[in-house]
């Protein structure tokens, strides 16, 4: 019995853990996807340079899908047994609620130490591609944008603003 309730547990939970790591990856990579295009937009470097700086930030994306992943698998899979009733089935077995957190452990400890190993080689090098990608693009230090803030009070209200402007003359060269 507990081998077929180990087994049912692991596909419901690594079913959603699948499902969980492409939802996080497909936001964050919108995100930085969307940034890009921005500073291809702004900056007009070539094709090869907007596409290597978009690659070296995958570690980073990569890390934070693992492990955000985990607890979203962890919640749906018992939240769906939860509302179809499988944990009563289950305590009315006599199996304890502890023997199902058990088979995922080795699952996600290997998920664990793929994220550690990622965040301690595989990012930092990437931040540091990131980097010199975008120098590269700007051909200098990223310049700081610059900010304004308004501020107006006229009786009763409080009305604020702001505007963030890029230096101008920072387009990169082709």
């Amino acid at each position: 019995m507990p081998s077929i309730l180990t087994r049912f547990v692991l596909r419901e939970v690594l079913r959603w853990y699948a499902a969980g790591a492409a939802l996080f990856l497909t936001l964050q990579m919108t995100d930085v996807l969307s940034t890009t295009v921005a500073k291809l937009l702004t900056y007009h470097p070539p094709l090869w340079k907007a596409v290597a700086a978009f690659g070296a930030i995958l570690p980073t994306i990569l890390n934070r899908t693992l492990v955000l992943a985990v607890p979203f698998a962890i919640l749906l899979a018992f939240s769906r047994m939860q509302r179809d009733s499988e944990f009563k089935a289950i305590l009315a077995a006599g199996v304890r609620p502890l023997s199902l957190v058990w088979p995922l452990l080795l699952p996600f400890a290997l998920v664990g130490l793929i994220a550690a190993y990622n965040a301690g080689t595989l990012v930092p090098a990437g931040l540091k591609q990131w980097d010199r990608a975008w120098y590269r693009i700007y051909e200098q230090t990223p310049p700081p944008p610059t900010q304004e803030h308004y501020t107006f009070a006229p009786a009763g209200a409080l009305y604020y603003a702001s505007r963030v402007v890029n230096a101008e003359g920072a387009t990169a060269p082709n």
